[in-house]
C-alpha cells in the first residue's frame, strides 16, 4: 500500500468535493487523510482505497457517489497520447473504495496527466 500522490490526491478531493449528500462528504473529508491506496492494475487504472480500521462488508458492489445533479461524480483528462481518459469514483456504504480510469477507445492507459483533470 502506499499514499495517494500529489496529483491523484488533488483530482479525488477535488472530486470528493462536488459529493452532494453532506453526511458521505463530510467523511470524505475525513477519510482522505488517512486513506493509502493499492494499484490493481499494471496501468494504473485501478486504485482501490483502504482506511485504517475499516472493515468493508462482503463485495457486494460499489456505487458511485452522486453531484448535486443526482449524476455520479465523474471527471476526465488527458493520456500522454493525448486521448481522453474517463476518471469514475466509487463507494461502498459511503466509504472511499475505488479510482477507476477507463479510455473510452479501450486502450490501456499510458501515463495519465492528473494536472490536465476535469469535473465533468
Amino acid at each position: 500500500m502506499r499514499k495517494l500522490t500529489q496529483s491523484e490526491s488533488s483530482v479525488v478531493r477535488t472530486l470528493g468535493n462536488l459529493i452532494a449528500d453532506d453526511v458521505l462528504r463530510s467523511q470524505f473529508l475525513l477519510d482522505i487523510n488517512e486513506v493509502e491506496v493499492t494499484d490493481e492494475s499494471p496501468d494504473g487504472s485501478r486504485l482501490l482505497f483502504h482506511l485504517p480500521d475499516v472493515q468493508l462488508p462482503p463485495y457486494r458492489g460499489q456505487d458511485s457517489f452522486r453531484g448535486r445533479d443526482g449524476f455520479p461524480v465523474e471527471g476526465k483528462l488527458l493520456d500522454a497520447d493525448g486521448e481522453f481518459i474517463d476518471v469514475y469514483f466509487y463507494h461502498v456504504n459511503g466509504r472511499m473504495f475505488e479510482l477507476e480510469l477507463l479510455r473510452p477507445d479501450g486502450q490501456s492507459i499510458l501515463n495519465p496527466n492528473w494536472t490536465s483533470f476535469t469535473a465533468k
